[in-house]
């Protein structure tokens, strides 16, 4: 029972360890992604980087988890290991997702499911920054009002989607004039 009740406290000391690095070292994890963001041309791939990121927080609540199934909760784990597969599906939905540019719009293509926006349904592209991350977003909207958005820790190629992106808009709007 003891081993349970510590496993919990270190846990949670992780946690807040975890979430501490990523604080403090955001400035430095942010640069690393964008540098590696610019290496990548042709379209836009999910990180394995981001994914493993994304679920590094699943260590402590698992010994979270673990802990309390020492202290006669066993369903914990049950729960952890629901939750485990959910986040585990996200983030590999994020790492599967690819985005191609061609001269009639973009395609988004997440595991089984392909999406096409033609030129025309694109009003704008941006980048926004997070100011508690200091990682950017690539921001399209549509002309429905629609945004799509793509975090630059799950993916890189933002920077030339961007660039490719905003030349085909800038041609077809003086293209209209």
């Amino acid at each position: 029972m003891a081993l349970g009740k510590y496993l919990i406290y270190a846990s949670f000391i992780l946690f807040f360890i975890i979430l501490a690095l990523k604080y403090f070292l955001r400035i430095k994890i942010a640069a690393y992604l964008q540098s590696k963001d610019t290496s990548v041309t042709g379209k836009v791939i999910g990180n394995k980087f981001g994914a493993v990121y994304f679920c590094c927080l699943l260590i402590p609540f698992w010994g979270i988890a673990i802990g309390n199934s020492m202290l006669n909760a066993p369903s914990m784990l049950f729960a952890m290991f629901a939750f485990s597969l959910m986040i585990g599906a996200f983030a590999y939905l994020k790492y599967k997702t690819e985005l191609t540019i061609d001269a009639d719009g973009i395609t988004i293509k997440e595991l089984i499911h392909t999406k096409k926006f033609p030129m025309s349904d694109i009003s704008s592209v941006n980048f926004e920054y997070s100011i508690s991350t200091y990682n950017r977003f690539l921001v399209i909207t549509l002309r429905n009002g629609m945004q799509l958005q793509y975090a630059q820790d799950d993916y890189w190629g933002l920077s030339w989607f961007y660039e490719q992106l905003q030349e085909k808009l800038s041609k077809k709007s003086d293209s209209l004039c």
